[in-house]
């Protein structure tokens, strides 16, 4: 689903209103409430299933991901070594680590995705 972006002239409107109301207090929880329940607690389904098998051998971990498209069409489909579901917006809960992001591979997965309607990524890791 396509994430909106605010235009410049509405992200300063919208800044300025939340700036305002922030500054009484019961209309400041109200709207944090809302757009918290809103943005993160809504579950929002996909129409992509995920499976997943690990296997601990004598010297390595093996992990097979499986993504089976029920649905969706991709424009760009990569798979990466981390990702975050949820942007907050704070200081607070800012993560560095979340901006090291390498692709496990460059290749672009859409098209069997699209077409063959499934992903399969497999990995193993000596230890």
């Amino acid at each position: 689903m396509p994430q909106k972006i605010f235009s410049p002239r509405l992200f300063i409107m919208f800044r300025s209103f939340m700036t305002i109301a922030g500054l009484f207090k019961p209309l400041r929880y109200f709207i944090k409430n809302v757009i918290v329940r809103v943005l993160i607690k809504e579950e929002k389904k996909v129409a992509v299933e995920f499976e997943r098998e690990i296997r601990l051998l004598d010297n390595s971990i093996y992990v097979k991901d499986k993504l089976i498209n029920k649905g969706v069409h991709f424009e760009y489909l990569r798979i990466s070594d981390k990702f975050t579901s949820i942007h907050m917006g704070s200081s607070e809960y800012f993560n560095v680590a979340e901006l090291d992001n390498e692709l496990l591979t460059n290749n672009d997965f859409s098209y069997e995705m699209n077409n063959k309607r499934e992903v399969i990524y497999e990995d193993s890791k000596t230890y």
